[in-house]
């Protein structure tokens, strides 16, 4: 996992000794939470989220993308906190760090290179040697020799590019979070049909021994933005928390999303998927959001079986009206 360098970017700057608080916030899903709190961000002014405030989202890296369930990602998020002092290192971050070479490199990017057979290689190379992505690289120096040495005679510019450029990629991968000042945020779903009490409870307790923030939503995060609707309130609540396909299609959506899709075409033309919406309606109606999430559960540990969300309770951090 790494600062995500876009979303940061746009986080508005201010010349003063005041102290800035950042938020880095990390989220199971990887297309709806980032394109949902990316509007956020943007309309932080006309929300008033205060300028000392910043919003950093944590982005997966190349060997985390397809990620979904929670523990999964809080356990890689808690090696990387653990990494941030440079004394320890997983082959995970080492090849994430190797492929951000890649991924930057003009020349690469003009020939066109296969960066997947790249990370293959790569991953192929550690298991060759009886490595594991969550293996702890011991000698940082001979690892990375052993890695590239694959590329040696058959692709010279690879292995240049990487060794170049490898010491700013992994400390570009190293989270800036200050313990005594940030806060990391955890916005995951409670699918029971993925996520096990037993690892709901898991990832509470984690959340508790490693400081970070957890923000569940019962059964998902489209159920928090179908708060930012009045009418959330007459939709069959079980039928909600079930959260089941509307049809026996691979493509069919759940519940909750059909639900969500049918409020925002009554204000919208626009497709309605979860990678697309009309952010802007839902900005504007937060603090109904907000507002309606009290009715309906929001306490962290009850959430773990009854309908409801806790994003409310993060938005409400950020704006203070």
């Amino acid at each position: 996992m790494r600062e995500s360098r876009v979303f940061g970017a746009r986080s508005r700057t201010r010349l003063s000794d005041e102290i800035r608080k950042k938020y880095f916030l990390v989220f199971e899903g990887s297309k709806t939470e980032p394109l949902y709190f990316q509007a956020v961000n943007d309309a932080r002014l006309k929300l008033g989220i205060s300028p000392l405030i910043e919003l950093i989202q944590i982005e997966r890296c190349r060997g985390e993308e397809g990620w979904s369930n929670p523990r999964k990602i809080l356990d890689t998020l808690s090696q990387n906190l653990d990494e941030r002092d440079g004394q320890t290192l997983t082959y995970s971050t080492l090849l994430n760090a190797m492929m951000d070479c890649i991924y930057s490199d003009i020349y690469i990017q003009r020939e066109e290179k296969d960066t997947n057979g790249i990370w293959s290689i790569l991953v192929d190379q550690s298991k060759n040697k009886g490595l594991s992505l969550d293996s702890i690289v011991l000698d940082r120096e001979k690892a990375i020799e052993s890695l590239l040495e694959v590329f040696s005679e058959t692709s010279p510019k690879i292995r240049n590019v990487i060794l170049e450029n490898l010491n700013d990629s992994l400390k570009n991968m190293q989270i800036p979070y200050d313990e005594e000042i940030d806060c990391i945020c955890f916005i995951f779903d409670r699918d029971r049909k993925s996520f096990t009490e037993e690892q709901y409870d898991y990832v509470l307790e984690n959340c508790r021994k490693t400081n970070i923030k957890p923000f569940p939503s019962n059964p998902c995060f489209e159920f928090w933005l179908l708060l930012h609707f009045d009418e959330v309130k007459t939709i069959d609540q079980n039928k909600l928390l079930l959260n089941d396909k509307i049809s026996a299609s691979k493509s069919a959506k759940s519940f909750s999303f059909n639900e969500f899709r049918k409020l925002m075409r009554q204000y919208t033309t626009k497709p309605v998927t979860k990678s697309s919406f009309d952010t802007v309606i839902l900005v504007d109606r937060i603090q109904t959001a907000i507002e309606n999430e009290k009715s309906f559960c929001e306490d962290i540990a009850a959430l773990e079986n009854q309908l409801g969300s806790a994003v409310g309770l993060l938005l409400a951090e950020f704006i203070k009206k």
